[in-house]
């Protein structure tokens, strides 16, 4: 395998890390591998203020993030042109969004505006995809699984017939209210989710979900110190992957 090989390897976790498509098992692996590697973690941190500054348009950085990203940009770019050929083979592969990324904050000074994220766009990309429930496909039909496969085939309005037949069969079912919520927020909103959400149990494996998708509501409605309390608890639950958006976002709240 060539450098250039692991380093686009390298560049294609970054992505998966970031857009939250990482496994929760590997997005842990990825974190704690991250914390004991001080430059890869740097390369980490860069690659995520190109990212929100490039999908952000005008409303991705703060001023010092800019200008960290500027700095660092320019100091690759000396690093690159005072290095010898097989060091400049080692880090151009991950460099290529980097070099545009540089481009364009140095033609224009108003592509970044220092407004930062608004609390809606956050949400938006800090939402949490839900794959749905194995479906077990018995010889003899479940509520669930009919649910699932309605919900897995975007039927949306056949699953939210379904669980709302269910729950009146088993109205303290917690993964029923937790998928109502889900199908709320995929079809009319938070309005509606919260109520479901908010009757997950704090015994349910689906309480720390709840929770993060009640905070995003939360941030939906522009109710900062709420989601700030509904992050903090579930920064370091079991779940790898809530918590580590939690913890990602609670960060990203720090500036607003």
């Amino acid at each position: 395998m060539t450098d250039e090989e692991i380093n686009e390897q390298e560049l294609d976790r970054f992505e998966a890390r970031f857009f939250g498509t990482l496994p929760e098992t590997e997005a842990a692996a990825f974190d704690a591998a991250l914390d004991g590697d001080a430059e890869r973690k740097e390369r980490y941190e860069l690659f995520v203020l190109s990212v929100r500054g490039i999908r952000s348009g005008d409303k991705g950085l703060t001023q010092g993030e800019e200008q960290t990203l500027r700095d660092r940009f320019k100091a690759i770019d000396r690093e690159l042109d005072a290095r010898p050929t097989v060091v400049r083979s080692i880090v151009q592969p991950w460099m290529g969004w980097a070099a545009a990324a540089l481009v364009l904050v140095g033609v224009s000074g108003m592509w970044w505006l220092r407004q930062g994220d608004t609390p809606q766009e956050l949400a938006a990309e800090f939402a949490l995809s839900e794959p749905g429930l194995p479906v077990l496909m018995g010889t003899s039909p479940k509520a669930m699984d009919a649910i699932m496969n309605a919900y897995k085939h975007d039927d949306f309005a056949t699953a939210q017939l379904l669980i709302t037949s269910a729950l009146k069969q088993d109205p303290q079912n917690d993964t029923l209210h937790y998928f109502n919520g889900v199908l709320d927020t995929r079809t009319t909103g938070c309005a509606a989710a919260e109520a479901s959400f908010v009757r997950v149990p704090s015994t349910s494996v689906f309480a720390a979900k709840a929770q993060y998708n009640l905070a995003l509501c939360a941030m939906q409605a522009g109710a900062i110190p709420r989601v700030r309390e509904l992050l903090s608890g579930i920064t370091n639950v079991e779940d790898a992957q809530v918590a580590a958006k939690a913890r990602d976002l609670l960060k990203r709240l720090e500036s607003m």
